[in-house]
């Protein structure tokens, strides 16, 4: 066998993960060809990175990449969500804001059309973040309440102003519909919303009389 001469293999990658490979102004890939003593290309647009060189820099450029894109996966971590658990997350600024200080180093970054939640930070910040959110929402509780539009309109109050009122206070998320409330959060935060929206539903019942039609008749006439 030819000592000299030149191999050349494909991994196939995901373009999320290029700009992780490449790193910052191209320190990390620059760095693994240093290492491996092959070259590494990356061609614009394709999902796949070529390695060259002569078999034993090839398997060594190889295997940082696929060390690269394992690092990348554990620090790069989507959370699919239901839409009523990234309405309830996403409605709830005190949850929000307290994400920050429980895993400071820890990215969290809300795709509310995907209803996904982006994690990135290192291995340990991420993996602490994803147990965190995943005790909050088992200890989610979701309520969803029927109820006539009439009464919804109620509900949501002059541009939002009473729904509004109401999260705040409760520290809920409420979801309205046009026939349905939908309440998310704590078992306590529910229990405090769903208080609030019984107040309103008391003074603001409608009540559906079915009437035989002789007695309409007599009515209209």
């Amino acid at each position: 066998m030819d000592e000299n001469e030149i191999f050349e293999v494909e991994v196939p990658v995901t373009q999320e993960v290029v700009p992780f490979i490449f790193g910052k102004g191209g320190t990390r890939i620059r760095q693994m060809q240093v290492d491996s003593k092959a070259r590494i290309d990356v061609p614009r647009g394709q999902n796949v990175i070529i390695i060259k060189g002569k078999k034993a820099a090839v398997a060594s450029g190889k295997a940082l990449i696929e060390a690269a894109i394992v690092q990348y996966a554990r620090e790069n971590v989507t959370m699919t969500l239901s839409p009523d658990q990234m309405h309830a997350l996403a409605s709830n600024r005190a949850v929000l804001e307290g994400l920050r200080p429980e895993v400071p180093g820890c990215k969290v970054n809300p795709v509310f059309r995907a209803n996904e939640l982006k994690l990135r930070g290192s291995e340990e910040d991420v993996t602490a973040m994803k147990t965190f959110l995943e005790g909050w929402f088992a200890g989610l509780v979701i309520v969803k309440l029927p109820m006539h539009k009439e009464v919804t309109g109620k509900i949501i109050g002059s541009k939002g102003k009473t729904v509004d009122k109401m999260q705040k206070e409760s520290k809920a998320a409420i979801k309205v519909d046009d026939e349905m409330v939908t309440i998310s959060g704590s078992a306590e935060a529910v229990a405090a919303a769903k208080a609030l929206v019984d107040e309103i539903l008391k003074v603001n019942q409608i009540v559906e009389v079915t009437l035989p039609i002789s007695f309409i008749g007599n009515f209209i006439g």
